[in-house]
């Protein structure tokens, strides 16, 4: 079940393609250890995670406005300033995910389930008993969503409509703005730029809803919403990599899998017991891993990961781990 169907449109991927590599091109690319230097592109992927663009908007940001981001509980965010995301790594761990199964799969094999826990460890989303409903499914969010279009909405150049992300921008670096617009416009610019990525520079419609519960978004679950959308966006990926071995990009929020990955691997934790997660990865620190990691070939893979869970002691933490009587014995963190 995969291909190009009729008009161009892209068929799904069988389950099985995830796992058995001889089924298609993108499996043999990542048999063979060529998924990142096998793509028929010079420059880098496209990564739709902006988190670059998005921590410099951040470094403007007044204490009012750091503390209204607070009041939010997307504070850990402001982990991402000076951030950088490696993308041919980010490309790579696009493909070692088994989207029907929601697991990672290492190079050697170990299987890791991919939780909206594990996004509530790295981003510091909150993650709140409510489920944030899909759209406006009984029509209480009419006026709402009136409200933010109609304040919010321009025309581009070629007549279409949305909100640009130049627009919250604006709105969020104004002297004057609102409590109540801050927080609306800086759910917009995280779920466009870090949380819910696409390659438009607009807000996608299907995102708006979620922007209604911005001022009381502390009681809602944002990570279930996190995981959905890049287990979506890998899905895109998965339709375009395994028919054809290669994709030109990917989406989602990717900076979540690279610090997950880069956590696991066999090698001295980094500020282990730091949350969110974010905040112990500094850009130096994750091109460090990254480079460690790297295969001749171009992939990753080198060093090997450990099966440890977020809130647990690292086995390879040397701060917690002392020995007595030729044991390992772990202090609590």
């Amino acid at each position: 079940e995969q291909g190009v169907g009729a008009g161009g449109r892209r068929l799904s991927v069988s389950p099985a393609v995830y796992r058995d590599n001889s089924l298609s091109k993108g499996g043999l690319a990542k048999e063979k250890g060529c998924v990142v230097r096998g793509r028929p592109f010079k420059k880098q992927p496209n990564v739709n995670c902006r988190i670059e663009s998005f921590g410099y908007t951040l470094m403007e940001f007044s204490e009012t406005k750091r503390k209204w981001v607070e009041e939010i509980g997307f504070d850990g965010l402001f982990s991402l300033i000076g951030k950088g995301l490696t993308r041919n790594l980010c490309y790579w761990l696009m493909t070692r995910v088994d989207v029907p199964n929601r697991i990672f799969i290492s190079v050697d094999g170990k299987e890791f389930p991919l939780t909206k826990v594990q996004v509530h460890w790295v981003m510091g989303l909150p993650i709140g008993p409510n489920v944030l409903p899909k759209g406006d499914e009984n029509g209480s969010l009419k006026e709402d969503l009136g409200r933010l279009w109609s304040k919010y909405s321009s025309k581009a150049p070629s007549g279409a409509a949305g909100i640009s992300r130049k627009t919250v921008v604006d709105v969020l670096l104004s002297d004057d703005v609102s409590e109540k617009d801050f927080k609306e416009c800086f759910v917009m610019l995280a779920l466009m730029d870090v949380l819910c990525p696409t390659t438009c520079h607009r807000m996608s419609s299907k995102l708006l809803p979620y922007v209604c519960y911005a001022v009381r978004a502390r009681q809602y679950d944002w990570c279930s919403l996190v995981l959905e959308h890049l287990f979506h966006s890998i899905q895109n990926f998965a339709k375009r990599f395994y028919p054809d071995g290669y994709a030109k990009g990917c989406g989602g929020c990717t900076i979540f899998l690279a610090v997950l990955y880069l956590d696991k691997l066999k090698r001295q934790p980094t500020q282990w017991g730091v949350f969110p997660r974010l905040k112990a990865w500094s850009k130096k620190e994750m091109n460090k891993a990254r480079a460690c990691d790297e295969l001749p070939s171009g992939d990753y893979g080198k060093l090997g990961v450990v099966d440890v869970a977020y809130g647990e002691n690292h086995p390879l933490d040397c701060r917690t781990q002392c020995q007595v009587f030729g044991q390992a014995i772990f202090s609590p963190l």
